[in-house]
């Protein structure tokens, strides 16, 4: 878990953020480019980790729009909720939208895109943050290309490799992974 710091190309809701390194370092470069391509300053983290404990206080609260505790991806230190400061959905703005067409460059994935919500049972309409999932550049570049969310990824892993058929991406750059 990695502390995060404020920084003067993005906004942060508390002064204490956590995510996973790998995230964390993904997050800053991602955030760096969107204000580089569209000189907004505006885009506000405003959720990272979660504690079990700090979830049982929000569903407590409202169990409807937050997880049960231990079910929340949020405590994987992989996620972020993103939206345009003050209270705009990066989905509602112009410049918000690059964070959603760029996000698989630096290894994120839009976690409850509008037109999965039949296969990912979640609805992020009526929200004005929006969910990012950290997966690693490779899968992420896969998953947009496929035009996946990950529950359809994870299917398709299942059914299609193995420890015999692994699976080979080749990036629009030329580099190969398998």
């Amino acid at each position: 878990i990695f502390n995060s710091k404020n920084t003067d190309v993005y906004i942060l809701s508390d002064s204490k953020l956590y995510l996973n390194e790998n995230a964390f370092s993904a997050l800053n470069k991602m955030m760096i480019a969107f204000n580089s391509a569209t000189g907004n300053k505006d885009a506000c983290i405003t959720t990272a980790y979660r504690s079990e404990s700090d979830q049982e206080k929000l569903y407590a609260n409202n169990p409807s729009a937050y997880a049960k505790p231990g079910y929340s991806e949020y405590h994987t230190g992989n996620d972020v909720a993103i939206k345009i400061n003050p209270s705009t959905s990066i989905d509602n703005d112009e410049d918000g939208k690059w964070i959603t067409e760029n996000c698989y460059r630096y290894g994120f994935i839009r976690r409850y895109p509008d037109s999965k919500v039949s296969i990912t049972g979640e609805n992020e309409s009526k929200y004005i943050t929006k969910q990012f999932r950290y997966v690693g550049y490779v899968h992420a570049y896969y998953m947009n290309k496929q035009n996946y969310c990950l529950e359809e990824y994870l299917e398709f892993l299942r059914e299609n490799t193995s420890a015999s058929n692994h699976l080979s991406i080749l990036t629009d750059n030329g580099t190969a992974y398998e």
